[in-house]
């Protein structure tokens, strides 16, 4: 069995550095040399590389947000192209932590509660959107039957 890597600052840079800048832990650790496991002992056993790397999370977000920015402002590239491409950076900034979605937890024992919850209040936003679509369109509908009732029988009253 090899023996874990030992903590050294220049492969936490080379980890922090790619976090930063939109790579996937997978991609860090390789990065590094290191195993993602290795990482997550190293988030376990010193709180200042547990701080730098949540700090290197938040600054992830801001480089998904400037990505979004970016695409959505380029004009040599399709429309449906950007729009799969911002969809696809929204949905992993969302995946990376809650607070990125403007939410918080008090207690990590709460996080998955929390998702779900997240998940939960989506799905109701978006059956709202949709039954809302369908109750706009009958209402409009019953107005515009009643305006054309009421031209007709405007046009009978004189006769």
């Amino acid at each position: 069995m090899a023996r874990p890597s030992e903590y050294s600052c220049e492969a936490a840079s080379a980890i922090l550095d790619i976090i930063r800048a939109g790579g996937t832990l997978e991609k860090a650790a390789e990065a590094a040399s290191v195993s993602a496991r290795t990482i997550f002992r190293w988030l376990d056993a010193d709180d200042e590389f547990r701080r730098k790397y949540a700090q290197a999370r938040e600054d992830q977000g801001d480089w998904f947000a400037d990505k979004i920015a970016d695409l959505a402002t380029d004009d040599q590239k399709e429309p449906a192209d950007i729009t799969a491409r911002v969809n696809a950076l929204k949905w992993l900034a969302a995946k990376r932590k809650l607070d990125h979605v403007g939410l918080t937890v008090e207690e990590a024992d709460h996080v998955t509660e929390a998702r779900e919850d997240f998940r939960f209040v989506r799905r109701l936003r978006l059956a709202i959107d949709k039954t809302s679509g369908i109750v706009g369109k009958v209402v409009v509908t019953a107005v515009v039957a009643a305006i054309l009732a009421a031209i007709a029988k405007g046009f009978n009253v004189g006769r």
